[in-house]
């Protein structure tokens, strides 16, 4: 048996340094004491500083550390992707914000509807044609993609695939087009279904 100092340490640690009984000393839990350390700590690093986006993920993520799609949005997290990027590349949308996050955190199972293969390949794809980390982190080509897939119903195998017809010079124009995914979608609409400009 032992107790973990989470906050106020160095009280406990003047309390001990004036020889102030152990006995004497009381230790406080916030909230329900029937929840278990994990939800506590949580809680408390939650009300110590803001949290961000990918700090949701992250304590999603140490909660449920069985769950192979948080660990590979984490992974993403951890390189730098904001959550708000790291929900589309995964979901192709918006359900992995931090509502979502927050509200599965204390509880058992987390099911984020994530395919994560195709996000591999996603950016398995765009890099290797020469898209840039900074670039993808801003989502605008996840986005553009997106309305292919969602919009029209093309799968996104076949579209993250198509990634690998582009050469440098569309990379340059497709990462000259920021905050307007609808750009990106008509750039790579005309390029690829358009059979004027593929004549061309």
């Amino acid at each position: 048996n032992y107790i973990v100092i989470i906050d106020g340490q160095h009280r406990i640690k003047a309390a001990m340094d004036c020889n102030y009984p152990a006995d004497k000393i009381r230790l406080a839990l916030p909230g329900d004491s029937s929840l278990d350390t994990m939800t506590i700590l949580l809680a408390l690093n939650n009300e110590c500083f803001k949290w961000t986006g990918n700090s949701y993920l992250r304590a999603a993520y140490i909660r449920h550390p069985e769950s192979k799609d948080l660990a590979y949005m984490n992974s993403l997290a951890s390189e730098g992707f904001p959550l708000s990027t790291v929900s589309w590349i995964v979901t192709l949308g918006t359900s992995v914000n931090q509502q979502h996050l927050n509200k599965y955190i204390a509880t058992s199972g987390i099911v984020v509807g994530a395919n994560i293969e195709m996000a591999k390949l996603f950016l398995k794809n765009a890099r290797q044609v020469g898209f840039s980390d900074k670039y993808l982190k801003k989502r605008y080509l996840i986005e553009g993609l997106a309305k292919f897939i969602k919009g029209d119903n093309i799968d996104s195998e076949t579209i993250f695939n198509k990634l690998l017809s582009l050469d440098i010079n569309d990379v340059s124009v497709l990462e000259s087009i920021r905050n307007c995914p609808t750009s990106v979608y008509a750039y790579l609409n005309d390029k690829w279904f358009n059979e004027d400009s593929q004549n061309i």
